[in-house]
């Protein structure tokens, strides 16, 4: 069952803001603009608080936030302000290759001169990226200073295998991933005593909801909210167990009108809509979600093009079985491995030797393969113009 929120309320469910009503537009960066003064002491933790903290894992800590999270994390600890201090120090003043956007460079340094932020505590730093595993994972524990811990689970980073990983979620659970999220989250509160907070946006929610719903049952009554920025979902047989019911009440999860990934199969709670001012799958950018005070602005429902997009990839997915899934998945990811290119960036910078590359890699195919190939493509094409014909008779 899902369900839509459509304004948002305070503790106390008054409305403060509804989408109908018009308001000025900011994103979380104007957020910290305007409540980077506010100590957590003085206005607790709120899903903005959360959604910016998501984004945090995001940053590649390595050499500057530790990896393990000892006995004690009084040892392995870091604040933000310091954090961002040493990386801008270890990196050249562009931070090329060491953050996922602009954004988060200026995020990060926002976030590091603000009193609410900047004297939260980070530690148990992790990032691997195993080709032979198919495994991107990425996490990281922020100490707000209310006695909780905020576990942050990265989304898909710009590696192959990150997304080759994301691809396997349609025919495997758990993916690597998963499995390491999990053994994350009951370690890190087998060292700490507090209550729990987990979030991640994209793959990162999606790690949330799964660490959540298989963590050991006193590890998940210690848990205080589950948030799930645009995450995409798990397969139906999956969301059957009963793991997920336990974990239920806790999870908040978001999703931008236009969303693509965070409709990706099947949720085990509704969702909210938060209003973005980009196009398309550009929305999954949480920049662009708009927020109000500490609220995010939120819409009635997701729009016709998430609507389509949504009936038609499940459709499509659910039209084979997981081993057909698996093929189509692998073949795909061979035909790339051909470009010898490891990230996204170094794909598109040989735009034309990647191209050619990949056509080889096609003409090359056995002749099984490549009608699989384009099989699987014609009947995905079959279903969304079936779906255009169907919403335009309607």
């Amino acid at each position: 069952m899902i369900w839509i929120h459509s304004q948002c309320t305070d503790s106390n469910g008054t409305i403060v803001y509804s989408a109908q009503n018009g308001g000025f537009m900011a994103n979380m960066l104007d957020y910290i603009d305007w409540r980077g003064d506010i100590t957590i002491h003085q206005s607790g933790i709120n899903d903005v608080d959360c959604l910016i903290m998501a984004q945090i894992s995001y940053m590649n800590f390595d050499g500057v936030v530790g990896n393990e999270p000892a006995a004690s994390f009084g040892e392995a600890v870091v604040t933000l302000s310091e954090a961002s201090q040493r990386l801008f120090e270890l990196r050249d003043s562009a931070t090329k290759g060491l953050l996922l956007s602009d954004n988060d460079t200026l995020l990060l340094k926002k976030l590091a001169s603000s009193r609410r932020f900047g004297s939260m505590k980070l530690a148990a730093y992790r990032a691997v990226a195993d080709e032979e595993e198919e495994k991107q994972f990425g996490a990281v524990c922020i100490f707000p200073g209310d006695a909780t811990v905020y576990i942050s689970y990265r989304g898909t980073d710009d590696t192959i295998v990150g997304w080759k990983e994301d691809l396997n979620m349609s025919f495997q659970t758990p993916v690597p991933s998963q499995v390491e999220a999990l053994k994350y989250l009951n370690t890190v509160a087998g060292t700490f005593e507090g209550r729990i907070r987990i979030g991640g946006h994209s793959k990162g929610g999606n790690l949330a909801i799964y660490a959540a719903s298989y963590a050991d049952k006193q590890v998940q009554e210690r848990i205080r909210g589950v948030y799930c920025f645009d995450g995409p979902g798990f397969m139906n047989h999956v969301l059957d167990e009963s793991n997920f019911k336990n974990i239920a009440s806790q999870i908040h999860s978001y999703v931008p009108q236009s969303s693509v990934v965070g409709m990706l199969l099947g949720h085990p709670v509704g969702y909210t809509v938060v209003e973005s001012t980009q196009l398309g799958i550009y929305q999954h950018d949480t920049y662009s979600w708009q927020v109000l005070g500490r609220y995010f602005v939120c819409l009635d429902n997701v729009n016709e093009s998430s609507i389509f997009m949504d009936a038609t990839l499940k459709e499509w997915i659910y039209s084979m079985n997981s081993e057909q899934r698996r093929e189509f998945v692998d073949a795909m990811y061979a035909i790339v491995q051909q470009t010898e290119a490891k990230t996204l960036l170094e794909l598109s910078v040989n735009g034309l030797k990647s191209a050619k590359l990949i056509l080889k890699s096609m003409k090359n195919m056995d002749p099984s393969t490549k009608k699989m190939i384009q099989r699987t493509i014609s009947a995905l094409m079959k279903i969304a113009g079936r779906n255009i014909k169907y919403n335009h008779n309607m």
